[in-house]
Formats: C-alpha cells, structure tokens, sequence
C-alpha cells in the first residue's frame, strides 16, 4: 500500500525506556526513615543552641557588677556551613504570603499606616538578610586573611557560594535596592512612612551605593489620580514590582546553598582544612559519623520492601532483560513514502 507525504504515527516518537517506567512511591528511597539532610541538621543545631542559656558573672568595677544571660548561638553565628543551612532553610512561600497579606490589607484600607509594615517588611526581611550574608562572607575571609599571616599567596579563590551571592547581588538585587530607597525616601517625605538606614549598604562590594542614591526621591506617585489613596495605591504597585525579582533572588539562593554547605565543610584546597574552630571540628565529625548510621538506618526501607514482595506476596525478582529499542526509518526522497 502506498501512502503520498504520508507521516508515520511512530517517526518522531521520543520512545519509553525501562527507567521511565519504574514506580517512583515503590523506590526505596521514597520514603525514608530519617530523610534530614545536612543543612537539616545544622539549622537543628543552631535553633537548639538558642535554647542552651547560661549565666556569666560580671564585675567591671567595685561598684558595676551584674549577671549576663546569653545562649550558644554565637558560637555558631559566624560559621558559614551554619550561614549555609539558614539560607537554605529560608521559607520562601512564608514571605510571599506574608507580602501578600499585607498587599491585600492596603488595597482594603489604603493608609499611611498600613503602608508602613509593608517597607518594614521590605527592608528588614527582604534586603538586609542579603547584606548580612555578605558581611558574614567577608567577615570570614577577612578573618582567613588574617590568620594566613605571610602565606598569603598559597590561599586559593574562596568558594563558589560567595561570587554566587554577589553575582545575584549585582545582577538582579542593586537596581530593586535603589528604586527601593527612592520611593521609601519619597513615601516618607510625604507621608511619613519611616525612614531606614541606608548609609550601611554604602561602600558594600556588590551593591555599589554612593552616598547620594541613599537621599534620592521617587515622587512619581504624586500625579495619582484618586488623591491619598490614589497615592497609597500607586506606591504598593511600585512597591510589588521591587518585591518580585527580589523573591525571585532569594528563591533562587535558597535552591543553591544545600549543594555548597558540603564545599564549606570538607574544602577541596588543604588550607581550609584546617580552619574549623575546634568546637565546629568537633560537631562535623559527630556528623559524619552520625550519616553512616543514618544511612543504615535508611536502608531499612529497602529491607523492608524486600520482605514485602519477596515473602509475603512472593514476587520474585525477575533477571533483567536488555532494552528493545523499535526504530522506524524514512527514505530520503520527499515525494513518496513507502512502508
């Protein structure tokens, strides 16, 4: 039978292979006993330390004396694995439902007031997480600098996380934080939404601010129709259009720490091995050991499937067979197909 610029139904088929066929629910990896990851564990840690007070006695002078209570969450501050685990631990879905809400309460009531939480949100939640991350960053390697001494020649490039950050910083983060800082300075000018520390981004690598963005002013939304709430409204769409790409950064951040937070702990370069405080080597090692009996523990799932199939269902496996593949060819002429 002969068919003219006929098509065959199969000639552009990507096909199915064996692997596309499993069942993933039936993997044994699916469910886990015990599926924490390493950043799991650290963000675990440095919560619980917070919790862990104690008491210090202190004596300035004869007449100056007094009981500081602190926790053990400084101890872990300034470790980049646990910077590593945080960010990665960061809810994203939690702040934009909370940006959200509060959108919703300014379109039901546009006021000043409730204008306000809006770039307390922005500012503290938003922005500043970044620079705080940088200052840890640079903290860190000034402190490596530091403690190198006169080797410094034989210190390798920090690790990729931080020209990761500030690549997002420069790309996708400075010209928001500017439009942010001129429409705040605009808003509060007029309507007495609150003013924000600007000047500590000035000087910060990455971010390039000068003196004079942090006085700049954004007062477009005065030629809003619908007088003050034409306004409030006009702001809180100039202000969502910051918030997204901002998001859309952070979220981007969040999926990349977990691949580096291993890079941190065990570095490939022989300098940084040596680096861990002695309290941090102490708590890695612990966790080393502790994944061997998480990973036996895990396997737990597998023995259990087994069991299953094999002994109550008596499923045996059966031995694998290769892959048939079904190919269909076309002639190269265009005019007629013949098959």
């Amino acid at each position: 039978m002969k068919f003219v610029n006929q098509r065959h139904p199969l000639l552009l088929h990507p096909g199915v292979n064996q692997r596309k066929r499993e069942v993933v629910e039936l993997s044994p990896t699916y469910a886990q006993v015990d599926d924490r990851d390493l950043a799991d564990l650290l963000n675990w840690f440095y919560g619980y330390s917070k919790q862990v007070n104690f008491h210090e006695y202190i004596k300035e002078s004869e007449a100056v004396e007094y009981i500081a209570l602190s926790d053990w969450s400084s101890f872990f501050e300034q470790s980049i694995p646990f910077l590593l685990a945080r960010i990665a631990k960061t809810d994203i879905a939690s702040l934009a439902l909370a940006m959200q809400k509060m959108e919703d309460g300014v379109r039901s009531n546009p006021a000043s007031g409730s204008l306000l939480p809006i770039f307390d949100f922005v500012y503290y939640e938003l922005f500043l997480p970044f620079q705080k991350w940088e200052l840890a960053l640079d903290a860190w390697q000034a402190e490596v600098l530091q403690s190198a001494g006169n080797a410094l020649n034989e210190i390798p490039p920090d690790f990729t996380f931080r020209a990761r950050l500030n690549a997002v910083v420069k790309g996708n983060l400075r010209q928001q934080f500017l439009n942010f800082m001129a429409l705040s300075n605009g808003a509060n000018k007029w309507h007495g939404t609150g003013a924000f520390p600007f000047t500590t981004f000035v000087g910060q690598s990455g971010w390039d601010v000068q003196l004079i963005d942090t006085l700049s002013t954004n007062e477009a939304f005065l030629d809003a129709p619908g007088g003050a709430q034409g306004q409030f409204l006009q702001i809180l769409d100039e202000l969502s259009a910051i918030v997204q790409p901002v998001l859309a950064a952070f979220k981007r951040l969040v999926g990349e720490a977990p691949a580096h937070i291993k890079d941190s702990l065990e570095p490939l370069h022989a300098y940084w091995q040596e680096r861990h405080a002695p309290h941090l080597g102490l708590l890695f090692t612990f966790l080393e050991l502790f994944g061997r009996s998480q990973n036996d523990l895990n396997g737990l799932t597998k023995a259990h499937l087994d069991f299953f199939f094999q002994n109550v269902l008596r499923i045996k496996p059966r031995p694998n067979s290769p892959m048939k593949p079904t190919s269909c060819w076309k002639s190269q002429s265009t005019s007629t197909v013949t098959w």
